[in-house]
């Protein structure tokens, strides 16, 4: 509570400042937008391409199964207090307006190259698979041109409770020989693509971050600012956490018997291939 009082106070000044901050971050990029993700159409369109193989019948079973987890989420919010409840409601606007601002960052002003984008995932996959988004790297003459990395945000900071909780439950489930699935989610281009596994990492953010993406966010029109941006330091922070997630997830996941540290390695040996390209990114390395 004390976090969420200091973001609020510090940040976004009062309750508008932050529904404000969080509608401009929707509309960051322009595509897949949140709304679009939450729509039965969305679905129903990877039925209609082919990409479902139980066709319509499995995607009606499946939003079947993301409203009672929704409801059930629901009924159990309707138990706090007011101020709970708001505060659960803001922890989610800043969550998302977290996400989206690193995927502008890493999308739209091309931190890491043309190559590297980072894509929201729909509520199927967020709520059931725990991946708030993934990064996609296309790769050149290689047998399958899609490389991929789901994430899953945390802004309460590298020793925070949130993201302890977060990391244990990955080492758990590359323990027991589990990948990240994404069933329901477009590439870059907006193409609906089938469902694939890849190996996952957790994001963190802390509240020094959130200042940041926010003040982007709340001057997205200001040249000046996007030009800061796209230079941010903060890219290269994100840089490194998932290069040393990767590298440090790749031994555990060998030490574990998961074949899954094969794409982690292939990940950071893919973008630092890329990085290679670009000095100020190689440099920060």
């Amino acid at each position: 509570n004390k976090m969420h009082h200091a973001l609020e106070k510090d940040i976004f000044k009062d309750q508008n400042g932050l529904d404000a901050a969080h509608a401009r971050a929707l509309a960051l990029g322009n595509k897949n937008q949140i709304e679009e993700i939450e729509s039965d159409e969305y679905y129903f369109a990877f039925a209609d391409a082919g990409l479902i193989a139980g066709g319509e019948d499995e995607v009606n079973a499946d939003l079947d199964a993301l409203d009672a987890v929704t409801q059930a989420i629901q009924e159990e919010n309707r138990s706090l207090s007011e101020t709970q409840q708001l505060h659960t409601e803001n922890e989610k606007k800043i969550a998302t307006l977290v996400e989206r601002a690193v995927a502008y960052g890493v999308s739209d002003l091309s931190w890491y190259g043309e190559a590297i984008h980072m894509q929201p995932t729909s509520q199927f996959d967020d709520i059931k698979r725990k991946v708030d988004g993934f990064i996609e790297i296309a790769q050149e003459k290689q047998e399958s041109d899609f490389l991929g990395l789901a994430i899953d945000v945390t802004y309460s900071g590298l020793y925070g409770e949130q993201f302890k909780f977060k990391f244990f439950d990955l080492l758990h489930s590359i323990r027991k020989g589990w990948k990240s699935k994404i069933k329901y989610a477009r590439d870059h281009t907006g193409a609906p693509m089938k469902e694939f596994s890849v190996p996952k990492i957790i994001l963190s953010f802390d509240i020094a971050d959130v200042k940041v993406l926010a003040y982007m966010v709340q001057h997205i029109d200001d040249p000046n600012v996007m030009e800061k941006f796209k230079n941010s330091p903060m890219k290269f922070a994100v840089l490194n956490q998932v290069l040393i997630q990767c590298e440090l997830l790749a031994r555990f996941a060998m030490e574990s018997g998961n074949d899954v540290h094969f794409e982690y390695s292939k990940i950071v040996a893919t973008m630092k291939v890329l990085i290679a390209k670009h000095p100020k990114l190689q440099a920060a390395l």
